[in-house]
């Protein structure tokens, strides 16, 4: 079996939490990239960042792919599938090793999904604030006749 090497950017000093900054906080090489959708649940596709060696190879691949940037020794794809060529995932704990611009082009394509996700669930965005607002409203009556003195104060 074949090791597949790569030569990644020398290490970069980030803040901790940058690369989790543009995945909502959850990049871990368990779980891979998520996109938390509203209300908690998780999209079906778990998107990872895979490094390829140079070549033409990898650069046809790339130009496939909706999310790549080529660097002078490799090619990074940020894919929900692992590409079918020789690939060595781009763990939190290789992150590290991203240069800033690598790091930005990372951020903005979590963004891009984030907000193609909040787009596609506007709806129960919308209904949900609507429905938290009244439960506030509620809430607030509550208090303001517990102040008044109309109504008993209950432990909820």
């Amino acid at each position: 079996m074949r090791i597949l090497r790569l030569r990644l950017a020398p290490p970069l000093r980030m803040t901790t939490g940058v690369m989790a900054a543009g995945v909502s906080g959850h990049y871990d090489g368990e779980r891979a990239n998520n996109v938390r959708p509203y209300g908690g649940g998780q999209m079906k596709k778990r998107y990872r960042l895979w490094a390829l060696p140079y070549g033409p190879e990898a650069m046809e691949a790339a130009y496939r792919e909706r999310f790549c940037r080529v660097g002078a020794d490799y090619v990074l794809i940020y894919a929900a599938r692992k590409p079918k060529l020789p690939c060595a995932e781009v763990t939190e704990q290789e992150a590290h090793r991203l240069t800033g611009a690598e790091t930005k082009w990372l951020l903005d394509c979590n963004l891009t999904l984030i907000a193609e996700e909040t787009q596609r669930q506007s709806g129960a965005i919308l209904a949900d604030m609507s429905r938290k607002l009244d439960e506030l409203e509620a809430a607030l009556k509550r208090q303001q006749e517990i102040e008044n003195g109309e109504a008993e104060q209950t432990d909820e």
